[in-house]
């Protein structure tokens, strides 16, 4: 999914959130790796000018970030996985999600956190085992059945 910039260089597109969408910009890079560690980074002035945000935290270090058969297994550092919020723990993991899906064949993703599953960290979100953007995507909260109205008598 990498192209050639115009010097030769190779880019990627890295995710952030642009009003309540995640939104693509192209940094130089050309593995996973490097998408992460551009994710890690979080948009630059001129992006951040462009309304562009993200919700992974400053202080997240990447150890590692290896592909094999469709799934990237992502390590990071506790700071990732440290939020009370769910709707900010959702975006962020999303952004990550999505950042990687398609870089070198990745069709899921497998979160670490120095080295330990996730599992039970993100709520409702089984992170202990790769997980993949349509996932994300798609809420797993039932539609709500709409209250029934009592008319007076």
């Amino acid at each position: 999914m990498s192209t050639a910039g115009a010097a030769g260089q190779a880019r990627l597109p890295v995710y952030f959130v642009q009003g309540e969408q995640l939104a693509a910009v192209t940094r130089a890079g050309a593995t996973p790796l490097d998408a992460v560690r551009q994710l890690v980074a979080g948009p630059t002035r001129a992006e951040r000018g462009r309304g562009f945000r993200t919700y992974v935290p400053a202080g997240t270090r990447v150890r590692s970030v290896t592909v094999a058969d469709g799934i990237a297994t992502v390590d990071l550092t506790a700071p990732f996985a440290t939020d009370m919020n769910p709707d900010r723990m959702l975006a962020r993991l999303a952004q990550l999600v999505r950042t990687l899906t398609g870089l070198d064949g990745t069709t899921r993703v497998l979160l670490l956190v120095n080295g330990a599953s996730t599992a039970g960290m993100f709520p409702g979100i089984p992170t202990g085992e790769p997980i993949t953007l349509r996932f994300l995507e798609t809420p797993n909260v039932p539609v709500p059945t709409p209250r029934k109205e009592k008319l007076p008598p």
